[in-house]
């Protein structure tokens, strides 16, 4: 899934569309010559189309969910620095008003 960081997400929106007209042009076009007479290429090709465009869309969904989980991870260890960091300032105060 390395080609997620170098394409934008567009360019895989487009590539399930035009897969997923291929297929369709293929079926329902059938009386236009040169539709009918490269009818299982162009099946083909849609259907390997949609299915790179189908694959590259689940990797972006997980991309996204995997990104919200950082995102939320990242809040929750910041709150815990300021804790930690208002716990050692608690500290040090008792350590030298011991002292």
């Amino acid at each position: 899934m390395w080609l997620l960081n170098f394409l934008p997400d567009i360019f895989f929106h487009i590539i399930l569309l035009i897969g997923l007209l291929g297929i369709a042009v293929s079926f329902v076009l059938n009386f236009i010559p040169f539709v009918s007479t490269y009818r299982v290429a162009i099946q083909a090709v849609a259907i390997l189309l949609t299915v790179a465009g189908v694959w590259y869309e689940g990797g972006i969904a997980k991309d996204q969910e995997y990104r919200a989980k950082i995102a939320e991870l990242e809040k929750k260890v910041a709150i815990l620095k300021e804790w930690v960091d208002y716990l050692e300032a608690e500290r040090k105060k008792t350590n030298d008003s011991k002292s």
